[in-house]
């Protein structure tokens, strides 16, 4: 019910049960998750921390006590995200690893924690333990390999042998995954071989037409290379290739607001959001906020604003920014050098 968000008909079960005598952590922690889902995050905080030394104080928990104390610290860690409070959300997600040392949601959690206060070896390295485990989902090599790039750029570093095994792991782990080729195209312009990153792209393209990702990425090329008539064009070609998407509307979105004095051609118009949609000014991330899901900790506002680059909020929107930006020469290299 809750999951359904059916509030009323769950209040009236947690009623029933709360008369029936059920056990006042079980209640406490369901309720929480009511508040959790309205958005309520204080409330739901006093809520499952009650459950939480309700549970610790038993001397013994069976299977489902245990799974109720670990969804209890899950929910702790992110309303405590919600309530800007990176002190008690690391410390429930600490709590969670403690007992659940084998779970790879436990590690992910702790890794969203560094990403979000820029601590990108702790982060690493909550990555390579819970990539140990079975059941990691295979997003994770994604996510270490982009972390790995963050950290070199960070250290203005020219070494870039583990990001290469990182980024070949990732594909054998997921390889249809266009985050993969994405980050490669990354790496070669770090290195200035911006030729090498626009045919990687093309050929992307190519195979995937249909794969809006390499169409922004190109029109970000293109928007490095002082090029916006060329990067309109390839975002018209993306609407008649891959079709009018919300994810196109954004990266026009950002082509508008980082090109005010390119012609409009009226065929792109046809591509912009319409009025009320879209935001004309550049989007802002996220502040210091990491992104839902214990699975894709490190795809984070934080770690984007680590590399000093204001990115679009929309992951199709930050393709086109990240290859529009010149990395050897830009803020992100100084801001992660400093």
């Amino acid at each position: 019910m809750m999951d359904q968000d059916q509030a009323d008909d769950a209040r009236k079960e947690l009623a029933r049960l709360e008369k029936g005598g059920y056990s006042p952590a079980a209640l406490d922690y369901l309720n929480a998750r009511l508040l959790v889902n309205e958005g309520k995050w204080s409330q739901a905080v006093r809520r499952l921390e009650q459950a939480r030394a309700a549970l610790e104080a038993m001397p013994a928990l069976d299977r489902d006590g245990e799974s109720f104390l670990a969804q209890t610290n899950v929910y702790l860690g992110r309303c405590y995200e919600q309530l800007n409070d990176p002190g008690r959300q690391k410390a429930a997600y600490e709590r969670l690893a403690a007992r659940n040392p084998s779970s790879s949601a436990a590690r992910l959690s702790l890794a969203a924690v560094h990403v979000a206060a820029g601590r990108i070896d702790e982060a690493l390295d909550q990555y390579r333990q819970a990539l140990a485990f079975p059941d990691a989902p295979p997003r994770v090599h994604v996510d270490l390999a982009r972390l790995l790039i963050v950290r070199n750029i960070q250290r203005g570093g020219s070494d870039w042998t583990a990001v290469a095994e990182a980024l070949d792991r990732a594909a054998k782990a997921q390889p249809d995954a266009p985050e993969v080729m994405l980050l490669r195209v990354q790496v070669l312009l770090v290195q200035n071989q911006i030729d090498e990153a626009r045919q990687m792209v093309e050929e992307a393209r190519e195979r995937k037409p249909k794969q809006i990702e390499f169409h922004t990425a190109l029109a970000g090329l293109c928007l490095r290379r002082n090029d916006p008539k060329a990067a309109a064009q390839v975002l018209k070609e993306a609407e008649q290739q891959a079709g009018d998407s919300v994810e196109l509307r954004q990266a026009w979105a950002w082509y508008w607001s980082n090109n005010r004095g390119a012609k409009r051609v009226r065929s792109a118009r046809r591509s912009r959001p319409r009025s009320g949609q879209i935001p004309a000014r550049r989007p802002h991330p996220p502040a210091g906020r990491s992104v839902r899901g214990l699975t894709t900790a490190s795809a984070t506002a934080r770690e984007r604003s680590t590399c000093g680059i204001n990115w679009p909020v929309n992951h199709y929107a930050a393709t086109i920014c990240a290859c529009s930006l010149d990395w050897p020469n830009s803020p992100c290299k100084s801001a992660t050098t400093n």
